[in-house]
């Protein structure tokens, strides 16, 4: 069985998938502070001896999920004697818009990341929104009140998310262990 993991971006989820590629089984939550909890009651199920890839999102996202899917990610690791496959959530979702516009993933308090020469910068809402005055932008990865700055707003049918994701970690090198990439220091 293939594990994937997003901690990095709402909604927060598992999956598991066959030596194929076809989905097993998924596991959504929203509330991040559960993000362990959810992982290993989900994790119980199975057996862990079977997982044959890891793979998840490394990053930027919150300062607690991120540690806590790289927790159960190098874990399992250890446990299982495989690499972790990672990558970055806006290259995921970039992958997801196929060229329709550019990604803005939340941030703390008022700030959201965009990308900008191939490096994430974070911006204040109010100045991302200006930045987009005049192009799309997808905004489904942020709370509806800071989707509110954005005058073009795309969002995304994330039904084959887990498969896109999947996809991607497999084409990536592989480490020892998950590293989480927080773009700032945790405030």
């Amino acid at each position: 069985m293939k594990f994937i993991l997003n901690t990095a971006i709402d909604s927060h989820f598992c999956a598991l998938f066959d030596e194929e590629g076809i989905r097993i089984t998924y596991h959504e939550w929203e509330n991040r502070r559960h993000d362990g909890k959810e992982l290993w009651e989900f994790l119980k199920n199975y057996d862990v001896s079977d997982i044959t890839f890891l793979g998840g999102v490394s990053g930027p996202g919150g300062f607690s999920s991120l540690r806590a899917g790289a927790g159960v990610l190098n874990a399992l690791a250890f446990t299982t004697g495989l690499p972790v496959h990672s990558l970055r959530a806006d290259f995921w979702q970039k992958t997801l818009l196929q060229g329709k516009g550019e990604v803005v993933l939340n941030s703390f308090g008022d700030g959201v990341w965009v990308e900008k020469d191939s490096i994430l910068h974070r911006y204040s809402v109010r100045e991302a929104g200006d930045l987009f005055s005049k192009e799309p932008a997808c905004v489904s990865w942020l709370p509806v009140e800071k989707q509110k700055a954005f005058s073009s707003p795309i969002f995304l049918d994330m039904k084959q998310a887990p498969e896109v994701l999947l996809q991607l970690l497999e084409t990536v090198k592989p480490h020892a262990q998950c590293v989480t990439e927080y773009e700032v220091p945790p405030v």
